[in-house]
């Protein structure tokens, strides 16, 4: 079994959060994971599912290839307006959302991300996948404590970090809601690192919570 094997009881109503298909379609995963953390199955209208994997993958390779370069910070902040009107129009599927950017995406005192997640809500964070600064990643964050976020990544391992990333990075496979937890510390840095926010001008992150 692999490190994101499932050993966990998925909640009553909810179902497996779900793990990407290919190394591109990261956004529009952790999208719907993070309707299946927030709402029941029978809550969620086909039409929003639609919509988010329309709008995902909108980029195209320098060979012409669609969806090979993943999906833009633009689709993002697109999918999120689109959530927000047609929240305001389905009493039945509230959402509250919010895109945020650059020095807005931060984990000192106060933050947006924190207050989103211990108000209900979840982030989905865009992070480096490596050293270079070419490639980025979507991680869905269900948790925060003083040390740790925890978050379900879609990216599925088979194998455990090793250092030095283990100091920083650890798997977990015994919880419904998030699979890897990530210190503060490596998160909140402004070079590119595995899993880190990176430069504060690349930083972007999605808030999403129900309001009722």
């Amino acid at each position: 079994m692999g490190v994101g094997g499932e050993m966990f009881k998925v909640p009553s109503g909810k179902v497996p959060l779900k793990y990407q298909s290919t190394k591109f379609d990261c956004v529009p995963i952790v999208f719907l994971n993070a309707l299946n953390y927030l709402f029941d199955t029978q809550e969620i209208p086909p039409e929003v599912i639609q919509r988010i994997m329309l709008y995902c993958l909108d980029t195209i390779s320098k060979n012409g290839e669609y969806g090979k370069r993943g999906t833009t910070g633009l689709a993002c902040e697109f999918i999120i307006q689109w959530l927000n009107q047609y929240s305001k129009r389905n009493n039945d599927f509230c959402l509250e959302c919010e895109y945020i950017t650059g020095e807005e995406v931060h984990l000192r005192n106060n933050n947006k991300l924190v207050r989103y997640i211990n108000g209900g809500g979840v982030g989905l964070c865009s992070v480096s996948s490596d050293r270079t600064g070419k490639m980025y990643h979507y991680l869905l964050c269900t948790k925060a404590d003083n040390n740790y976020l925890y978050f379900f990544d879609p990216y599925y391992r088979h194998q455990h970090y090793r250092k030095p990333d283990s100091d920083y990075l650890e798997c977990i496979r015994d919880e419904w809601s998030y699979n890897l937890k990530v210190s503060r510390e490596r998160l909140d840095l402004a070079t590119y690192e595995k899993y880190s926010f990176g430069p504060i001008e690349y930083r972007e992150i999605c808030l999403i919570k129900r309001s009722f």
